[in-house]
């Protein structure tokens, strides 16, 4: 469904970053575990242009990007250029956000909320 919105223009921020992530999630676990269609790792550099790239200003992004660039930068595409783009997003999170994202900011939003709930939560047990 979310291709079908990115396909027919719906380039909203909301089909922008769960399209990104689950870009990155289809790309992280093999398709046996996830249950997700083969997708092109363009589609994650695509729908990352429309928060802002890596000149964004939004927390959530910087935080959402950074996260998953850190764990899997392979997953995205080129992983060198992905780990360089982390490193910027992390600061800028912090430098934005600087008690962090709140787990609030997930709440209701699928399995894309559900992640990054527990990664905060794990980040915080830290």
């Amino acid at each position: 469904m979310l291709m079908a919105r990115w396909v027919a223009g719906e380039r909203d921020r909301e089909t922008a970053l769960r399209l990104l992530f689950l870009g990155w999630y289809a790309h992280c676990e093999p398709p046996f575990l996830t249950g997700l269609p083969e997708v092109e790792r363009t589609i994650c550099a695509e729908a990352f242009a429309t928060p802002g790239d890596v000149g964004t200003s939004d927390p959530e992004v910087c935080f959402v990007v950074s996260l998953m660039a850190d764990t899997c930068a392979w997953a995205l595409g080129d992983d060198t250029y992905w780990a360089q783009v982390a490193q910027v997003l992390r600061v800028r999170c912090e430098e934005l956000q600087p008690g962090g994202v709140p787990p609030s900011v997930f709440s209701g939003r699928g399995a894309y909320g559900a992640y990054f709930t527990h990664a905060l939560a794990v980040r915080t047990d830290r």
